[in-house]
């Protein structure tokens, strides 16, 4: 017992090292941005404009040619879980349904609505390069490795869980769900400054192409249960649910054939805008992830709709253990998954460069940022985020970053982020959660970046 609500936590929480639309569209590359709380879409430059805003590609403050060196972003996030619980009472060796009232009550209540969500993102740059065209424009290419992962477990579940084997209960489990996939993408971004109207200094826009190859992809939807435990401690019901899922390779060990032939491909597209007001202030728009992947290989599915009779809660732990092995699947039909579009505005105003400006030493970034999700597959759909980060230099090569983020299921996040600035290179490390640091047990949140950039002025 102990052991399932693990693994399901596992899948749910732990999935995220190893695995929302930041991962695809490349914005966990941007180490700076993560250190302002992603608060970029006005402010990105060079290659961290790609995956935010490519209309930033045409400012000439990103100089005339920018290397990436593997800069690397994880992302975990979960609005009912943290590793404080995990380690009170799933480190144990004491099973779920023997836990004290309380303890099970504690469980119950860190679920702050009917279904918990968690979501987790990673992106590695494996190539980027950014080049200045002319005075007026820039192109970059890319390569980026993403891994997503997001699911959905609902409170009854757990609740199943911990009080399966209590005699007179009841359980209406709906909604259960979990996703992943990861993913090679090839993009060329573009950026053109234009003539600007009579109220901008300066107006840009962009555009990326992204070329996208499906490696490995697994759904389980549809988890539902209706079922009652009898005097004896048996549950008896129904239990339904529908996996769907790539077989070229499994998700647990993405990077053990890194040029297998990809099971899908697909297309996005990045647009944005940006401008400028006086010398300080700029605004950016973007939306991002405007595509889809078809993934046409080995796809395999199993439906199962049935009555079952059983002494074990985690009637669904069995789902797992079928996407292990293809004994019994059936040949799946292809389809076609929509990438998570993300929706960016925001203003970013540069202190430092304001007319009579002397009442501080060195260089000070404000920016304010409004992001919503595009379709239904965006976890910030329903959950709209808001984030303001800042950037100070109190000397030029020493850049102290920080930020704060409101909104979106994982609730705040405090970031906070730093870099040393040598004359062709920058190093860069940050996080979304620095608190994570300091309180980690309460918090359900996690994050770290750390990139090299090197640049020709």
């Amino acid at each position: 017992m102990k052991r399932s609500m693990e693994h399901w936590l596992g899948v749910f929480c732990g999935m995220s090292i190893f695995l929302s639309p930041n991962a695809i569209s490349g914005d966990r590359a941007n180490v700076r941005g993560m250190g302002m709380a992603r608060t970029a879409v006005a402010s990105a430059l060079a290659l961290d404009a790609v995956g935010v805003n490519p209309a930033n590609l045409a400012r000439p403050e990103g100089g005339t040619m920018n290397l990436t060196v593997l800069p690397i972003g994880v992302y975990v996030e979960s609005d009912f879980f943290s590793y404080d619980l995990y380690s009170r009472y799933l480190k144990t060796r004491t099973p779920l349904v023997n836990l004290a009232e309380s303890d099970k009550q504690t469980l119950l209540q860190s679920f702050t609505g009917p279904k918990g969500r968690s979501t987790a993102e990673a992106t590695a740059r494996l190539f980027g390069i950014a080049l200045r065209i002319n005075t007026t424009s820039s192109i970059a290419f890319t390569v980026d490795y993403n891994l997503v992962g997001a699911g959905i477990l609902p409170r009854e579940y757990a609740r199943l869980l911990l009080y399966g084997t209590t005699p007179g209960e009841q359980f209406d489990v709906q909604g259960l769900s979990v996703k992943g996939f990861w993913s090679r993408s090839y993009a060329v971004s573009y950026g053109q400054l234009l003539p600007p109207p009579p109220f901008l200094e300066w107006l840009a826009a962009g555009v990326s192409v992204k070329m996208i190859q499906g490696y490995g992809y697994y759904e389980i939807e549809s988890g539902d249960a209706s079922l009652r435990t009898s005097g004896d401690g048996r549950l008896t019901g129904n239990v339904a649910w529908r996996a769907r899922w790539t077989m070229t390779n499994s998700l647990s060990r993405p990077l053990d054939n890194l040029f297998q032939d990809p099971a899908g491909y697909g297309v996005g597209f990045d647009f944005g805008i940006a401008g400028g007001i006086d010398d300080f202030l700029s605004i950016g728009v973007s939306l991002m992830n405007i595509g889809s992947i078809s993934w046409t290989r080995d796809v395999a599915e199993r439906t199962s709709d049935s009555l079952v009779s059983t002494t074990e809660p985690d009637v669904f732990k069995k789902v797992f253990s079928a996407l292990k092995t293809p004994d019994g699947a059936q040949r799946g039909s292809p389809f076609t998954s929509t990438l998570p579009g993300l929706f960016r505005v925001g203003v970013a105003a540069q202190f430092d460069r304001i007319r009579g400006s002397g009442m501080f030493e060195g260089q000070l970034l404000f920016a304010l940022e409004y992001m919503r999700g595009v379709g239904p597959r965006s976890p910030l759909t329903e959950d709209p985020r808001f984030s303001f980060g800042i950037e100070y230099k109190p000397m030029t090569w020493l850049p102290i970053r920080t930020g704060v983020a409101l909104g979106g299921y994982g609730g705040s996040h405090i970031a906070f982020g730093f870099g040393i600035n040598f004359r062709t290179f920058d190093l860069d490390f940050a996080t979304e959660d620095i608190l994570l640091l300091f309180e980690g047990a309460k918090y359900s949140t996690g994050s770290v970046g750390v990139g090299v950039r090197v640049r020709v002025p």
